[in-house]
């Protein structure tokens, strides 16, 4: 995920209250979100140009710095996020076996979206949705609260 650009729907998300009216969020909004949703990115480096928002940093795993990507995409006004997270390194006694986890998959909400018809598609069985929904958490309060353009995590089960 390091480098790379995910894109997002600009006019759905999260509104920011300094955005309202103001044709975007800044930078201020986006790292209050980001800590409001609890996610900690060491050496966080943020910067806006146009509809686009590039973060960099260290997260403290696999499953925080795709949270933060979304969380930054999934806001009223941008389009792209560029991702720079690094994570950290793993202990010298881990590294000859530690292999970063594969990333996860991402879906855009469409209209009529269900967390179950989501699972249903991505993992043959909707009875799964739970999994979508707590990788999404805290950005996700309730599973029948998502909405089109949302971007979602897919975590591999």
């Amino acid at each position: 995920m390091f480098g790379s650009i995910i894109k997002f729907v600009k006019d759905a998300g999260q509104s920011l209250a300094h955005a309202v009216g103001l044709g975007g969020p800044d930078v201020e909004d986006l790292t209050k979100a980001l800590a409001d949703n609890g996610l900690t990115i060491q050496n966080l480096t943020l910067t806006l140009a146009n509809d686009v928002a590039t973060i960099g940093g260290v997260a403290v795993d696999a499953a925080q710095r795709e949270k933060a990507v979304l969380v930054i995409g999934n806001t009223k006004g941008i389009e792209q996020v560029v991702c720079n997270l690094t994570l950290p390194p793993p202990p010298v006694a881990v590294q000859a076996v530690a292999a970063e986890p594969p990333p996860s998959r991402f879906h855009t909400v469409e209209k009529g979206d269900t967390l179950w018809a989501i699972s249903e598609a991505m993992y043959g069985n909707g009875a799964k949705y739970q999994a979508i929904f707590e990788a999404n958490e805290p950005m996700l309060k309730h599973p029948d609260k998502i909405y089109p353009g949302q971007v979602l995590r897919i975590p591999n089960l």
